[in-house]
């Protein structure tokens, strides 16, 4: 949703299927200049690094 005129907010949220690992995201993006900032949550940290990894590529094949 929106925060303000100029901040869209999103929530995701995964699961590893080998691990059962869940992973939590807020990912904020400012419309006028199209940079984001996320914050990540997981169970080990370990696997939380590899799902940054993973969802930074992810998100900047969508924002320029």
């Amino acid at each position: 949703g929106s925060v303000g005129t100029d901040v869209l907010k999103f929530y995701f949220y995964s699961q590893e299927v080998a691990t059962q690992n869940y992973f939590l995201v807020e990912l904020l993006v400012k419309k006028s200049t199209l940079t984001s900032t996320a914050k990540v949550k997981g169970e080990d940290e370990y696997a939380t690094s590899k799902f940054i990894d993973y969802f930074q590529s992810q998100i900047s094949a969508v924002m320029p």
